[in-house]
Protein backbone atom coordinates (compact mmCIF):
# COMPACT_ATOMS: atom_id res chain seq x y z
CA UNK A 1 0.00 0.00 0.00
CA UNK A 2 1.24 3.77 -0.36
CA UNK A 3 0.54 6.76 1.68
CA UNK A 4 -2.05 7.55 -0.52
CA UNK A 5 -3.75 3.95 -0.21
CA UNK A 6 -3.41 4.35 3.65
CA UNK A 7 -4.80 7.84 3.48
CA UNK A 8 -8.24 6.65 1.93
CA UNK A 9 -8.10 3.32 4.79
CA UNK A 10 -7.97 6.28 7.34
CA UNK A 11 -11.25 8.18 6.19
CA UNK A 12 -12.90 4.83 5.65
CA UNK A 13 -12.28 4.15 9.55
CA UNK A 14 -12.93 7.44 10.74
CA UNK A 15 -16.34 7.18 8.55
CA UNK A 16 -16.93 3.39 10.01
CA UNK A 17 -15.78 4.89 13.87
CA UNK A 18 -17.81 8.00 14.02
CA UNK A 19 -14.72 10.31 13.11
CA UNK A 20 -12.12 9.12 15.23
CA UNK A 21 -9.23 11.19 13.79
CA UNK A 22 -6.05 9.43 12.49
CA UNK A 23 -3.15 11.46 12.55
CA UNK A 24 -2.11 12.26 9.08
CA UNK A 25 1.97 12.95 9.13
CA UNK A 26 4.76 11.65 7.10
CA UNK A 27 5.74 9.76 9.59
CA UNK A 28 2.52 7.79 10.78
CA UNK A 29 1.69 7.16 6.84
CA UNK A 30 5.20 6.03 6.21
CA UNK A 31 4.88 3.32 8.89
CA UNK A 32 1.50 2.21 8.17
CA UNK A 33 2.25 2.03 4.44
CA UNK A 34 5.35 -0.55 5.55
CA UNK A 35 3.14 -2.33 7.76
CA UNK A 36 0.40 -2.91 4.95
CA UNK A 37 2.83 -3.43 2.44
CA UNK A 38 1.67 -6.91 1.42
CA UNK A 39 -1.42 -6.45 1.01
CA UNK A 40 -3.37 -4.10 -2.14
CA UNK A 41 -5.87 -1.60 -0.88
CA UNK A 42 -8.40 -3.75 -1.54
CA UNK A 43 -7.49 -6.22 0.27
CA UNK A 44 -6.79 -4.20 3.70
CA UNK A 45 -10.58 -2.44 2.90
CA UNK A 46 -12.11 -5.70 2.77
CA UNK A 47 -10.69 -6.99 5.92
CA UNK A 48 -11.86 -3.83 7.75
CA UNK A 49 -15.30 -3.59 6.60
CA UNK A 50 -15.51 -6.91 7.59
CA UNK A 51 -14.54 -6.38 10.98
CA UNK A 52 -16.56 -3.40 11.13
CA UNK A 53 -19.54 -5.43 10.44
CA UNK A 54 -18.92 -7.25 12.88
CA UNK A 55 -17.41 -4.94 15.39
CA UNK A 56 -20.51 -2.89 14.66
CA UNK A 57 -22.96 -4.87 15.69
CA UNK A 58 -22.33 -5.79 19.01
CA UNK A 59 -22.59 -1.65 19.53
CA UNK A 60 -24.61 -0.46 22.56
CA UNK A 61 -26.38 1.56 19.88
CA UNK A 62 -27.01 -1.33 17.15
CA UNK A 63 -28.33 -3.60 20.98
CA UNK A 64 -30.63 -0.68 21.42
CA UNK A 65 -32.01 -0.95 18.06
CA UNK A 66 -32.66 -4.78 17.89
CA UNK A 67 -34.01 -4.53 21.71
CA UNK A 68 -36.81 -1.99 20.03
CA UNK A 69 -37.71 -4.42 16.82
Amino acid sequence: MTKDDVIKLFNLLEELYHGHRRSRDNVTLSIWATVLEPWSYAEVRDAVVTRARVCLLYTSDAADERSSV
